[in-house]
């Protein structure tokens, strides 16, 4: 008689059964949809969150400029930059490494904001005597900043050997200075010929 079971026996036990696989069931989509939250969160983040973008621009077909913007929806807080070498603008003037961009907080820095250093021609960065302790070609900046209370840190390497080959984009002004130093030596070739020929 004790191994008989009732119908009410097997209705608590199915009962139970569905009770646990609801529970299970429950807790599945709660975690999942957690994770859906967490995953929103996350997207939403990296959506407006501030980015610190370094490049290098030409400048009048010739000049090599660090280029430093923030590409990001959102100013970046409490902003630290600095180099981990030494960068001589044009060979033999101030260390950029020492500005104090590179050496003090910047309390915000606004979305679309940039910042612009000269390197040097790239015939100067690229001499066969350029002193690569003075002018490194490649070099690394570190960014630490924050955004709604978290905290970011991001290393950077910036390569110039790759524009030893490239053709630079061509600048009216520096197409126009061009022609002008053409005329100007073309008339200075003539009037030395003009006085050889006062000479004779």
């Amino acid at each position: 008689m004790g191994g008989d079971w009732s119908a009410s026996d097997w209705t608590n036990v199915a009962l139970v059964t569905i009770t646990a696989v609801y529970a299970l069931l429950t807790f599945l989509i709660l975690r999942a949809n957690r994770n859906v939250v967490v995953n929103m969160e996350r997207q939403q983040e990296l959506l407006v969150r501030p980015y610190m973008v370094p490049s290098i621009e030409i400048k009048y077909s010739v000049v090599l400029v660090l280029v430093i913007r923030n590409e990001g929806k959102s100013p970046a807080k409490r902003l630290r930059m600095t180099l981990d070498s030494d960068f001589f603008q044009y060979g033999d003037h101030q260390n950029i490494r020492e500005f104090s961009a590179f050496n003090e907080e910047i309390s915000s820095f606004a979305p679309g904001t940039a910042l612009r250093f000269d390197l040097a021609q790239g015939f100067v960065i690229f001499a066969k005597d350029a002193d690569e302790t003075r002018m490194p070609k490649r070099f690394g900046i570190r960014f630490r900043y924050a955004h709604l209370g978290k905290s970011y840190e991001e290393v950077v390497h910036i390569d110039l050997r790759p524009y030893l080959s490239s053709n630079p984009e061509h600048h009216p002004t520096a197409d126009h200075l061009k022609k002008i130093s053409d005329s100007i030596e073309a008339v200075s070739r003539a009037l030395s010929e003009i006085r050889r020929g006062m000479q004779k």
